[in-house]
């Protein structure tokens, strides 16, 4: 090449020489249709020039190489008719020595990472973020995304351009146990990647409010009432253990509780104590 030219690719595996090792500022325009995206498209450098001496840089549809240390660059643009998708428009750099490197190896690939696996109590809302790197796509249209989790529940979404990533989030109301999460990213280059993570849903013991005196003769009976129980899952109350701190205990069914109307008697030995009452359910 001279100093300063266009060059148009077509369909086939087009070389573009680049002959002169101060080539300039040059630029490749790649038409590619779906018939020819099989066929790679490559630039020749000059004697001398080595991997070490270049720099390529992702933009729009294309690329830029440049030499270190010169004003010398190609812009490399592809143009994609007919449903094609012809990623950098070049896809090899030759070498004077014969060797040759992937530009997409250059520019880096698309890849995403789902973090490591996770416990959730029931009754709350996991959220992960998914990281994306995709020096491909940073400027392009964006990527598109699904998540699939082991109990067959699946979503799927979009993620625009020059965003970082996106989040996985949903409310387990119930421990459901050990769930895996395959989640999948494809950009609009037909590049894809995907990773996994599991989630353990753990149930929480419920919780239950209880009213009684602070005090009470000895030998007369106390009453506790039995308030209203918080669980944060789907579970149901079948049965009650007061444990009244004397070495004593009740053992209630849910039924006996509901036809005591929730006000459970206990008559505590003579002698002061200080027992402290709890309720297992």
């Amino acid at each position: 090449t001279l100093a300063s030219e266009t060059f148009f690719g077509g369909q086939g595996g087009d070389v573009f020489i680049l002959s002169d090792p101060n080539w300039g500022q040059d630029s490749i325009v790649e038409i590619t249709t779906r018939s020819d995206e099989s066929r790679d498209d490559v630039i020749v450098l000059p004697e001398g020039v080595t991997l070490n001496d270049i720099t390529l840089e992702r933009i729009p549809h294309g690329f830029i190489l440049r030499r270190i240390g010169t004003d010398d660059e190609v812009i490399v643009q592809t143009v994609d008719l007919l449903g094609a998708d012809g990623d950098f428009g070049v896809e090899i750099l030759r070498f004077s020595d014969g060797s040759e490197v992937q530009v997409a190896a250059l520019l880096g690939e698309m890849t995403i990472s789902a973090g490591e696996d996770a416990v959730v109590n029931e009754g709350d809302t996991f959220t992960r973020t998914v990281e994306i790197g995709d020096p491909i796509d940073e400027d392009g249209d964006g990527w598109t995304y699904q998540v699939t989790w082991s109990d067959g529940i699946s979503n799927q979404g979009n993620v625009a351009a020059g965003e970082t990533g996106f989040d996985v989030t949903r409310e387990f109301a119930d421990d459901v146990g050990a769930l895996s999460v395959e989640v999948s990213v494809a950009d609009g280059l037909n590049e894809s990647d995907s990773d996994r993570f599991d989630v353990m849903v753990v149930n929480v013991a419920p919780t239950i409010a209880l009213n009684g005196n602070p005090s009470v003769d000895e030998g007369s009976t106390y009453t506790m009432a039995l308030g209203a129980i918080t669980d944060p899952g789907l579970d149901t109350v079948q049965s009650y253990t007061i444990n009244w701190g004397d070495s004593t205990s009740t053992a209630m069914t849910a039924a006996e509780v509901q036809a005591a109307g929730g006000n459970i008697n206990h008559v505590f030995a003579d002698g002061a104590s200080n027992p402290l009452i709890s309720v297992d359910l």
